[in-house]
């Protein structure tokens, strides 16, 4: 099987490189992988050597532009080096630069995509639960593992560290002297005189007294108990549920970037260049996700979105793979695609949720949008797709393709829908297996 390397750049794609023979999925020998980043720096360099007029000779906006894509770059390697092993999430293999810009371009992982509009046609009503489930791992939220300030995020395995420690504290027994100490004085020093316990059992334990078979089948004991614990976090937090896990969000999912290896079974999230870091309260840049798929608060201009942001776009998506209609909301420009919207969902639920914001509507944009009611999902059913159609993907698609952001489901939620009750079965089954 010939090896494949695909090479991603913001502002060119080398297409992928094929060299001798690898296993599936196997990186290629260290000779050969230095000899792909040579060719590859190479072809950078007559790139650029033949566009460097374009962007190092230009007018002042254009250099400008250029350090902004550069910093983009930076930002989508960081965003991909924290999300590094997560469930779904395209794998970064390298990066490499050209000699004389200094650009990096970003080496991923070969998915052998088939083109959605070839695929999506033919997926079975299973394929679609499966697939959406798949890309719900890699979004999954879990509030409690957002910091509050910068970005330094525990990991899941920090975080199942962190708990599991937190639990054997509160499960240590305490000497007997200790325990009266604490009673005499009604139970209000009990932390301070478990630390001071633990720290003399550890000091004994230094000296010799924690050796022997039965201390290192304990040792052996907790190495399991952590590696199973981690690894069933990871299951847990599985691409969408995964990133929002980490603090990010993706802000960008279509059909575009969800590779899709139907023989193989495989999906992956890519294209992590409008992907940040989540911090609540943030005001954020409302010029980001394709129009098609692009929230009601990217519309109005409210700065303060999170997550479920990502929701709505999943939303979108489902709604096109289910009704055969993509792009299901369909406009000609930002000021058309909330029209469009409006023409679906009705305009009592717009209003309300711009009332509740204090947002007002640019009068110009407000005559376009006008007054509609809400349309039944059922009107969308034909003949050509009412087998994809039941009663739990109605209501699945309805609590996604909500106005008001906070009445989302989050990933965690949806995981957990009825809609997806067959694909957990199936995947509760492999486990067992395993």
């Amino acid at each position: 099987m010939a090896k494949n390397i695909l090479l991603l750049n913001s502002e060119f794609t080398l297409a992928a490189k094929r060299h001798g023979q690898a296993a599936s999925g196997e990186r290629a020998s260290s000779d050969e992988w230095q000899r792909q980043r040579e060719e590859t720096e190479r072809d950078q360099s007559r790139w650029f050597s033949a566009n460097s007029s374009a962007y190092l000779s230009a007018s002042e906006s254009s250099y400008v532009l250029y350090i902004s894509l550069l910093l983009q770059i930076k930002r989508e390697i960081k965003i991909l080096q924290n999300l590094c092993g997560g469930p779904n999430i395209v794998k970064l293999l390298d990066i490499v630069r050209d000699q004389h810009s200094k650009t990096p371009s970003l080496i991923f992982e070969y998915v052998n995509n088939t083109d959605f509009k070839v695929l999506y046609p033919t997926l079975t009503d299973y394929d679609i639960r499966y697939y959406i489930y798949e890309l719900l791992k890699t979004c999954r939220s879990h509030a409690r593992l957002v910091p509050t300030a910068g970005t330094n995020v525990l990991s899941v395995h920090q975080y199942v560290k962190r708990k599991k420690e937190k639990s054997k504290e509160d499960k240590e027994p305490l000497e007997e002297g200790v325990e009266e100490d604490v009673g005499k004085r009604g139970g209000g020093g009990r932390g301070k005189k478990r630390r001071q316990w633990r720290k003399r059992k550890e000091e004994e334990g230094r000296k010799g007294g924690g050796g022997g078979r039965g201390g290192r089948r304990r040792k052996r004991k907790e190495e399991e108990d952590e590696a199973y614990l981690t690894s069933a976090a990871m299951m847990a937090y599985g691409a969408l549920d995964y990133c929002h896990s980490q603090g990010i969000m993706h802000r960008d999912v279509k059909p575009h970037n969800v590779m899709i290896d139907h023989e193989l079974r495989k999906l992956r999230l890519i294209d992590w260049g409008l992907a940040e870091f989540y911090h609540p309260g943030k005001e954020y840049n409302v010029r980001v996700a394709s129009r098609y798929f692009k929230g009601p608060e990217l519309l109005v201009d409210l700065l303060d979105y999170d997550y479920s942001l990502d929701m709505w776009s999943l939303g979108c998506m489902f709604a096109g793979m289910i009704f055969r209609k993509e792009p299901f909301f369909y406009g000609h420009d930002n000021h058309d695609q909330l029209v469009k919207i409006a023409k679906v969902l009705g305009t009592d639920e717009l209003n309300a949720y711009l009332n509740k914001n204090r947002l007002e509507l640019d009068p110009q944009l407000e005559a376009l949008v006008g007054r509609h009611s809400r349309k039944p999902w059922a009107r969308f059913i034909n003949a050509d797709n009412q087998h994809l159609v039941s009663p739990e993907a109605i209501d699945f698609l309805d609590r996604l393709l909500r106005y008001d952001h906070q009445d989302r489901l989050t990933a965690r939620e949806a995981m957990a829908h009825p809609y997806f009750l067959q694909v957990r079965a199936a995947e509760n089954s492999r486990t067992r297996v395993q």
